[in-house]
């Protein structure tokens, strides 16, 4: 599993998602003044490009490789490792956070020191939506943000529309050691569901569940769906060898899909369709 897929599997794990961490109030003030934003999240990072305001994003995670600017902003650290001295270096206004039990301590000590935190979340499809309207509220672009949550709308339904006749058994598959797998309500498993692929995943599972190969037999599945993109299907092809012929077929993108929410789920939804199109090798 990569170190972002990892970050996320904490984040459902072990992650604080208690109403202390649901979204703080900024004041006027600062919402009127971010124009220095620290990002301690690659899809609040994508985001915030995406509404024209990479210019105030001037703190990222090593994580943040979308789009190819967030790369010459300052690292500020990782996910979960982040350091509040290079942070405090910055000057931000707000930093943007998506909380686990590893960032409760940093966030306390930022608000004491009185910079503006700004909460998000963004594993199930409301939450991202929630997410990116809320980016487009603090930087003073509401109709970019709500255009980018209705684009994602259209393309589920239409996705949804065009579904007939497809009914295999399939799991997205976005970790490879361990072997992780989007779980119920996850933005992933939305993906998969409106494609018409019958999900194997079932009420009460977690949201991103660590699976063995019985699970993998246990749930009947035809179709895996490599999310990590084609370096991860020799992966899963050595990890599924012991089943022989019982192994699910693995398909892939080009590049890795829904292994991150935020402006590309549209894109990602409409290769993944591809993907599972009846008569796709």
């Amino acid at each position: 599993m990569n170190a972002l897929l990892l970050a996320l599997f904490i984040v459902a794990a072990g992650g604080d998602r208690a109403p202390h961490w649901h979204q703080p109030e900024l004041s006027p003030q600062t919402r009127s003044k971010a124009a220095r934003i620290v990002s301690l999240a690659p899809v609040v990072t994508e985001t915030l490009f995406v509404l024209g305001a990479g210019e105030r994003v001037v703190g990222v995670t090593r994580f943040c490789d979308r789009p190819a600017a967030a790369s010459t902003r300052t690292v500020v650290g990782g996910y979960t490792d982040a350091s509040l001295e290079k942070i405090l270096e910055l000057r931000p206004d707000v930093v943007v956070a998506m909380p686990s039990f590893q960032q409760r301590a940093l966030l306390d000590r930022l608000r004491e020191r009185g910079v503006g935190v700004f909460v998000v979340f963004a594993d199930t499809l409301d939450e991202e939506s929630a997410m990116m309207l809320a980016l487009g509220d603090l930087v003073g672009a509401p109709a970019q943000a709500q255009a980018l949550v209705q684009r994602q709308r259209e393309v589920l339904a239409t996705t949804k529309r065009n579904a007939k006749g497809r009914q295999p058994r399939a799991v997205v598959v976005v970790g490879s050691d361990p072997l992780v797998v989007a779980g119920p309500g996850t933005f992933a498993d939305v993906a998969l569901r409106a494609t018409g692929a019958l999900s194997v995943l079932q009420a009460g599972d977690p949201a991103w569940p660590q699976w063995s190969l019985e699970s993998l037999l246990a749930r009947k599945v035809d179709i895996v769906v490599a999310a990590e993109g084609p370096a991860a299907v020799t992966r899963l092809q050595a990890v599924f060898a012991p089943l022989g012929p019982r192994a699910p077929r693995i398909v892939a993108a080009d590049s890795a899909i829904l292994m991150r929410p935020g402006p590309s789920f549209a894109d990602d939804v409409v290769t993944l369709a591809g993907l599972l199109s009846p008569g796709t090798p």
